[in-house]
């Protein structure tokens, strides 16, 4: 095989088990909140970034009395972010390097 296809199937197949990784992630994570909390979570593309889990802004008004469960961005995202989920499912992006965002996972982990 030459260089070229064999490095272009390479891509091509580590393209799509990287897509598959993160659509199982992401249903696993919605299962766990769903039986853990009786919540339904709605998981999202966010177009060219291709992952459910991706940050396209970030919400300014965190309030951590609202939030049951926090997780990253995945590595896949153009902007980091820490999503968190709210009591009734929604999810709000913030910015990890905000020192409310920080304070905030602090609170949720020590609760957990």
């Amino acid at each position: 095989m030459k260089p070229f296809p064999a490095a272009l199937s390479f891509l091509i197949l580590t393209a799509a088990l990287r897509i598959q990784a993160e659509t199982i992630h992401a249903t696993e994570t919605k299962e766990v909140l769903k039986a853990e909390q009786g919540l339904e979570v709605q998981m999202f593309s966010l177009g060219l970034q291709d992952s459910p889990d991706c940050c396209l802004s970030y919400n300014s008004r965190i309030q951590c009395s609202r939030f049951i469960y926090y997780f990253p961005t995945s590595g896949g995202c153009i902007k980091p972010g820490i999503i968190f989920v709210s009591k009734k499912g929604t999810q709000f992006c913030g910015n990890p390097s905000n020192r409310r965002v920080q304070r905030c996972m602090k609170i949720l982990e020590q609760s957990s």
